[in-house]
């Protein structure tokens, strides 16, 4: 059986009255961290405080590096050699923000090595690929395409993107987004933009516990950031006002109905 609202339509001059956009409104980018690897070359990256912190988001304030001794800094980036390592920096990722992982990867090695960028779930002093989430790795070799993993670890992956990697740099960008109980993330090449990763959805949020990258064998890590977008107050608070407005017009109009 088919039922008829005896509600009325509510018009697009009626959510104009009411005050309402259509849109979601502007919303702005804060920097979590940001690293350009600016110490002297050879400088330990471990214990070395981020370049740009903040107590946002899941964020700290005064965050310092932590992980594998070996790796270290070129004066515009974070070099490792042997392979193997990782480095991380604190971070708890909260509901409700859009977060941008971006960093500009380098191998200089001449066989497919491939170097990551992503999330972890454990302590900052870790090696392979066990607790990572929400991450990519991009090869050396142009026959490689860059892959993405859920994780944790390599589970729900390899999810190939992008056309097959450069020898030179690339910028990797991995998106998590906790704007509703299902967190989601992807991930894309720059300039690349037209061949993203599959988007991924987590049934839970994973437990994510820090922010980092590492090596497979000999590169560079450079222009390391994080970002955290979510709407902004005044939006949240005009949504609200126009919600309102739409009950108390739709309450009026209800109201002027003939009774039958």
């Amino acid at each position: 059986m088919l039922f008829k609202s005896s509600r009325p339509l509510l018009t697009a001059g009626a959510l104009a009255m009411a005050g309402v956009t259509m849109s979601a409104g502007a919303a702005s980018a804060t920097v979590i961290y940001s690293d350009n690897f600016v110490q002297a070359s050879g400088t330990e990256l471990n214990g070395q405080p981020v370049q740009a912190s903040a107590a946002y988001a899941g964020g700290t304030a005064n965050a310092v590096w932590a992980g594998s001794t070996t790796i270290t800094t070129t004066g515009s980036g974070a070099y490792e050699k042997n392979g193997g390592n990782y480095i991380y920096l604190p971070f708890t990722p909260q509901q409700n923000y859009i977060y941008t992982l971006t960093a500009t990867i380098s191998i200089t090695a001449s066989t497919p090595e491939w170097d990551a960028l992503g999330f972890a779930s454990t302590s900052p002093l870790i090696t392979g690929y066990g607790s990572l989430y929400s991450w990519g790795l991009v090869s050396g070799t142009g026959s490689n395409q860059p892959q993405f993993f859920p994780g944790v670890g390599t589970a729900g992956g390899p999810i190939y993107f992008g056309t097959t990697s450069d020898n030179g740099k690339q910028t990797l960008i991995i998106t998590l987004n906790t704007m509703s109980a299902k967190w989601t993330s992807s991930a894309v090449i720059q300039g690349d933009l037209t061949n993203p990763s599959t988007t991924i959805t987590y049934s839970t949020p994973p437990a994510i516990k820090n922010v980092g990258f590492g090596y497979n064998y000999d590169g560079t890590i450079s222009a390391f950031s994080l970002t955290a977008t979510a709407p902004e107050p005044a939006t949240l608070g005009l949504l609200a006002v126009g919600a309102l407005g739409l009950l108390l017009l739709g309450r009026k109009r209800e109201n002027r109905l003939p009774r039958g």
